[in-house]
């Protein structure tokens, strides 16, 4: 009996011991291993977590790589989200400049001078009447919509826009406003 009780204490021991190493610094656990190995190998390491185990989770170098990591990250989404500010396109029509030298405000050219779509029911962007504009800016805005035979050269002739103008109440300025597409491109 007493053979055997010395033989559970070492057990015990050993067991002990087994259970300390988990308290152990991860370069004592390195040491360990390659103590147990004998030939003073290094352990190869197959799984992600054995070598989480020696380098620990909370060590400079994690915080290092997780802050590297996350800085990226911070670019990311800024640059993609500024294709919703910057490249916003907002409402634009034919810009008509004797109009506009004559003070008419924007409601006021765009129902003289740019006609309605059929198909959708709203003022065309690229396109405007072919009218005598410099005839209707002399009228005045009243006179020119009473009397629309003195501008008017063809009822049905409409041109392509020489400049754009936009309505700026949604957006003030972004990247399609400053660009101001040549005539005859789409924006």
């Amino acid at each position: 009996m007493g053979g055997s009780a010395s033989q559970e204490m070492k057990g015990n021991t050993g067991n002990k011991a087994a259970q300390d190493n988990s308290h152990d610094t991860p370069e004592d656990r390195l040491y360990q291993e390659q103590e147990v190995d004998g030939d003073g190998s290094v352990t190869q390491v197959s799984t992600f977590e054995e070598l989480m185990g020696y380098v620990g989770t909370r060590g400079r170098w994690n915080i290092v790589i997780i802050t590297i990591c996350a800085l990226g990250n911070i670019a990311s989404p800024t640059s993609s989200m500024t294709y919703q500010f910057l490249g916003a396109t907002p409402d634009h029509w034919c810009s008509v400049q004797p109009l506009l030298d004559a003070n008419w405000t924007d409601e006021q050219i765009i129902s003289l001078a740019i006609p309605i779509n059929n198909a959708t029911g709203k003022y065309e962007e690229c396109v405007m009447r072919d009218y005598d504009y410099n005839a209707a800016a002399a009228l005045g805005y009243e006179a020119a919509m009473a009397n629309l035979s003195v501008a008017v050269t063809d009822t049905q002739a409409v041109i392509a826009c020489p400049a754009r103008t936009f309505n700026h109440s949604q957006h003030a300025a972004t990247t399609v406003t400053e660009k101001r597409p040549a005539k005859g491109n789409k924006i």
